[in-house]
């Protein structure tokens, strides 16, 4: 089959969502399918695309629209409405027709839209219909959040999800980012969800090397959405005086954005920064125990619900302790919970943590 892959992050080595995708590609290639990729894509982002992706892949990419007026101090309501109003109205057909003529030139028979915002959600029925061909939609987050993140005015908030509603009921198949998301999104859109977890190759292990430390390693890898829990953490670890069974306990944090962390002196953590899959695998691997929060707050309960962290797949393919803070209500909770698969905290209790 040859398939059109619309997405804001292409299929790259660099960012979570990429590497998803870079894996998902990969298997379809192997698979004997046929991959053109059209990325609109926000021009801060510098996606790694691997080389024989690329020589595999038609890849053409376009500058994604502004989404977040509504940041604005003093006009963001205002701004919101003006600016995703002219994007859904001026641009996004635009580039809906260079999508529909990048679909005909790859002979596409059906699109693969990875979806979230305004402009994904918004430019797939409109690309889909002019190049005449289905289309199958992705989630990995409920909608709500990257709104809500954007402080999108409440006309468009609702202009948006009314469209991704007919957009998921329309769709040929929609995959779910969680099974509470397929089951939510099946009764709520009559749409034909299905459950795609970010999963490993489960036949390629990191190898082991021998630490020479005698300290107690909390590891937590990727992007902290939930700051109120990880600062909640900080000061479990601060009760116990960073020290663990006789040992001093160690936090190593890898990934890009680790600012507005709350601690006092000493704190011993170590910040890897961003590290290749292979490599953080690797050094996960020798950690004591890996840290997974998701969201408490009543803001968040609908994403905290439906959404699954990526994180947790790469925590249980390396056979260590994981310990999920989270309430739970959660997907990632009842999954470790139905599957034996770690350690739950449903507290934000500094002392309960500790």
């Amino acid at each position: 089959m040859n398939i059109l892959l619309l997405t804001d992050v292409p299929p790259c080595t660099n960012f979570t969502a990429g590497i998803v995708l870079d894996q998902l590609v990969r298997m379809l290639l192997k698979d004997g399918h046929r991959i053109a990729c059209f990325s609109i894509m926000d021009p801060s982002l510098n996606p790694q695309i691997s080389d024989d992706i690329l020589g595999a892949v038609n890849y053409r990419n376009t500058q994604k629209p502004k989404e977040s007026w509504g940041r604005h101090p003093k006009i963001g309501s205002v701004a919101s409405l003006i600016g995703n109003n002219f994007s859904s109205t001026v641009m996004l057909p635009k580039i809906a027709r260079e999508i529909a003529e990048f679909a005909k030139e790859n002979s596409a028979e059906i699109i693969w839209s990875v979806v979230q915002g305004q402009t994904m959600i918004k430019v797939v029925r409109r690309a889909a219909a002019s190049a005449e061909i289905p289309y199958t939609v992705q989630v990995w987050d409920p909608p709500e959040w990257w709104l809500s993140e954007n402080k999108f005015d409440k006309f468009t908030k609702n202009s948006v999800m009314k469209e991704f509603g007919k957009l998921l009921h329309n769709s040929r198949a929609c995959m779910s980012a969680s099974w509470s998301m397929a089951e939510e999104y099946t009764k709520e859109y009559q749409a034909r969800c299905i459950p795609v977890v970010p999963g490993l190759d489960d036949k390629s292990n990191s190898e082991l090397t021998e630490r020479t430390d005698q300290d107690f390693i909390i590891a937590f890898a990727g992007q902290i959405y939930a700051l109120t829990e990880f600062n909640a953490l900080i000061q479990a670890l601060e009760l116990l005086n960073w020290s663990y069974s006789g040992k001093k306990i160690k936090l190593v944090l890898y990934g890009r954005y680790f600012q507005n962390l709350h601690f006092n002196s000493p704190a011993n953590m170590v910040i890897r920064g961003w590290v290749d899959q292979t490599e953080v695998l690797k050094e996960l691997s020798n950690a004591d125990l890996l840290y997974c929060p998701y969201w408490f707050s009543s803001d968040f309960e609908k994403v905290a619900r439906l959404s699954f962290p990526s994180k947790l797949t790469s925590y249980l393919k390396t056979k260590r302790p994981v310990l999920m803070h989270a309430p739970s209500y959660s997907s990632p909770t009842r999954f470790i919970r139905e599957n034996n698969a770690g350690y739950v905290c449903e507290s934000l209790s500094p002392a309960e943590i500790a």
